[in-house]
């Protein structure tokens, strides 16, 4: 019986709050922010006491629905 070793791809999400002035209310452009403000921070950490290593990549895009990006406005 052979072995191999397979490297396996998936997605991951990540959810990021993200602080904007009030006249900023464009999806897209508020996504955008969101994304830069992760890549600032760095990439978050998953983790894998219980697993094995996981790799996350460096190319992070918004979730969206219907085209438009997935956010949530929080008012104080």
């Amino acid at each position: 019986m052979a072995r191999y070793t397979v490297t396996l791809t998936t997605s991951a999400n990540a959810v990021v709050d993200v602080e904007v002035p009030d006249d900023v209310t464009d999806p897209e452009e508020i996504a955008e922010l969101a994304v830069a403000a992760l890549e600032d921070e760095g990439a978050p950490d998953l983790c894998n006491a219980c697993a094995t290593p996981v790799q996350l990549g460096d190319d992070w895009r918004p979730a969206r629905h219907q085209g438009a990006p997935l956010l949530t406005r929080h008012d104080a």
